[in-house]
């Protein structure tokens, strides 16, 4: 297992440059037309499908921890249930393939608002003896696989006939729904001679918490076998989910070339987010970053991708202040935000969460 886990990789997905000037009058024309009626929550995504409309709801009585066997987490069994109680949505929706005979069934997921995981069972599949001893050897497969929001596209299409976007100008700042693609990972998580478990993870779904989401998948082959041959669409809605916890206050700490000053810290199962005011190393070699977090029985646990958010104060780029960081696991990890008790900034400043003030969560998007 520590073999698989070392072994994932990165996707890279680029996209051809704008003309000089042409992104930011684009967008000034869509901002234009949203106007007052902008809201504070993130715009999310959508695509018209014929797929049957599902409302995920929340469980109790489910034991995600028997959908999810990859997915990590390094709290206690009781917590890692509630957690992933507190997280999941059930669907139960099965959907099969006409011309192959197999089937899809979208069991449900765990969801925390930012990152999401999908149960999926598949039947109709036969495999040989060889085919299944393979399969023991867990790791990433092959699969044809979007998740886009409905919503998403709608309200931005609307925003684009406002605007009198063209066709051109639409697809240049993503309203083509072929470019609203959503980064997956698919595992095989148990198989029988006719049953695949897979587990869908999602690392980052921006916040859609209330969207209709459409996946669609095709064809999944695992180490240049093909495990299962058809098409499947299913769609349903992501939970509004607020898990989590949000510290408020003033805390000051040392780090390279001044103080930092933060002002909240909120902590997801997924990731760690810190509004801030620090100053921006000078020397390229010395990163400012969120790098782990300690648990209450004192493990750590780091970062395996970091975002930052920077107000530059040349034109050359030498200096700024530094307003946001975020730290995200391992796109298979989620950790209880109650075992959370401090975030490690840089190679050793620890930000003790206890000297902020814990707050409801919902006061984030405010």
């Amino acid at each position: 297992m520590d073999e698989f886990y070392r072994t994932l990789g990165q996707q890279e997905i680029e996209t051809a440059p704008l003309e000089p000037g042409s992104e930011a009058r684009i967008a000034r024309r869509v901002m234009h037309a949203v106007g007052s009626r902008r809201k504070k929550r993130r715009i999310v995504l959508l695509v018209v499908a014929a797929a049957v409309l599902l409302t995920a709801c929340t469980a109790v009585a489910v034991n995600y921890k028997d959908w999810f066997r990859l997915i990590y987490s390094p709290s206690s069994e009781e917590v890692t249930e509630e957690l992933f109680s507190d997280m999941g949505m059930t669907i139960g929706e099965t959907v099969t393939d006409p011309e192959t005979g197999v089937s899809l069934t979208l069991d449900g997921g765990v969801y925390d608002g930012e990152r999401m995981a999908l149960a999926l069972t598949v039947r109709g599949v036969e495999m040989d003896e060889e085919t299944l001893a393979s399969l023991y050897y867990v790791g990433l497969a092959d699969v044809s696989a979007t998740l886009i929001s409905l919503d998403r596209v709608e309200r931005l299409e609307q925003y684009a006939d406002e605007a009198g976007l063209s066709e051109e100008e639409r697809q240049q700042i993503g309203l083509d729904p072929a470019q609203e693609l959503v980064e997956v990972y698919l595992y095989v998580s148990e198989q029988e001679k006719d049953v695949l478990h897979l587990e869908l993870l999602v690392p980052d779904v921006s916040s859609r918490s209330g969207d209709r989401m459409e996946l669609q998948m095709e064809d999944i082959i695992y180490h240049g076998v093909l495990l299962a041959e058809g098409s499947w669409t299913f769609t349903f809605t992501l939970p509004e989910q607020t898990v989590g916890k949000l510290y408020q206050g003033a805390v000051t700490v040392a780090v390279p070339g001044g103080e930092m000053e933060i002002s909240s810290v909120t902590v997801r199962p997924s990731r760690v987010e810190i509004e801030c005011s620090a100053p921006a190393p000078e020397n390229s070699e010395e990163k400012l970053q969120p790098k782990r977090v300690r648990l209450k029985d004192g493990r750590t646990f780091g970062f395996s991708g970091v975002t930052l958010r920077t107000i530059l104060e040349d034109e050359e780029g030498d200096s700024g202040t530094i307003t946001y960081m975020m730290g995200a696991y391992a796109h298979w990890q989620f950790i209880s935000p109650e075992d959370v008790e401090a975030v490690c900034i840089g190679e050793d400043t620890w930000i003790e969460l206890a000297q902020l003030q814990a707050v409801p969560l919902e006061n984030a998007a405010q």
